[in-house]
């Protein structure tokens, strides 16, 4: 995923299988509907995909999407590190 192409963008051109499109429809009804944020709803999609890797039924998208959001947002999480800091 580019730093330009925002997730919901991403997730509404994805062709993947039925057990992965279930998935992809709730994190869509999460940004639009809910308006929850790309991190809360990327981890959540991360973890629904997690169970599909397990039992092997990840289509070669999904497998690309389950990778892409599993990599490391070190912007993110040196942000949460100084706010944990400041809070000790």
């Amino acid at each position: 995923m580019s730093k330009k192409e925002n997730l919901l963008e991403l997730l509404q051109k994805l062709d993947v299988n039925s057990d992965e499109q279930v998935y992809i429809n709730k994190a869509i009804h999460q940004l639009t509907d809910e308006k929850q944020s790309e991190q809360v709803v990327a981890r959540g999609l991360a973890k629904d995909f997690r169970s599909l890797a397990l039992n092997q039924k990840l289509s070669e998208q999904g497998l690309k999407l389950f990778t892409e959001l599993q990599k490391p947002n070190f912007a993110e999480d040196v942000a949460r590190l100084s706010a944990t800091m400041w809070t000790l």
